[in-house]
């Protein structure tokens, strides 16, 4: 009988610099993480829907909706069901992201001037994998 493999774990990545989400997805793609990427704010709700990711990873800064405004957005919609695990990625200074974090718990942060391997660690940790 023939083992089967696990699903494969997604990372929804959300980012406005298309430059720097294009780096990202494939870095993290690179590393065997599966990644939908998606370059605005808006239209994240039916991305989670269909996808079902395991974290989320969210700019901070975009125009329209910030990271945290999506965060209320995709919580609002949720209701009970759970969300994926949510990584703020921000190039913003440390304390606000910080505080960001104090006032969802569960959350996390990574600073863009970490670099991309940092961005790896911190998925790692929310997915659970080596």
């Amino acid at each position: 009988m023939a083992s089967q493999s696990p699903p494969p774990r997604t990372v929804l990545l959300v980012d406005d610099n298309a430059v720097l989400l294009k780096q990202a997805e494939a870095y993290l793609t690179q590393k065997g993480i599966h990644v939908v990427s998606h370059t605005s704010p808006f239209g994240v709700g039916p991305l989670l829907n269909q996808h079902k990711p395991d974290v989320a990873v969210l700019d901070v800064m975009m125009p329209g909706l910030d990271g945290e405004q999506v965060l209320q957005f995709l919580q609002k919609q949720a209701g009970s069901t759970p969300l994926p695990a949510i990584i703020f990625y921000s190039a913003m200074a440390e304390e606000p992201l910080y505080q960001l974090c104090k006032r969802y718990p569960g959350t996390a942060y990574v600073l863009k001037s970490d670099g991309l391997p940092a961005l790896h660690a911190a998925v790692r940790r929310r997915l659970r994998t080596p």
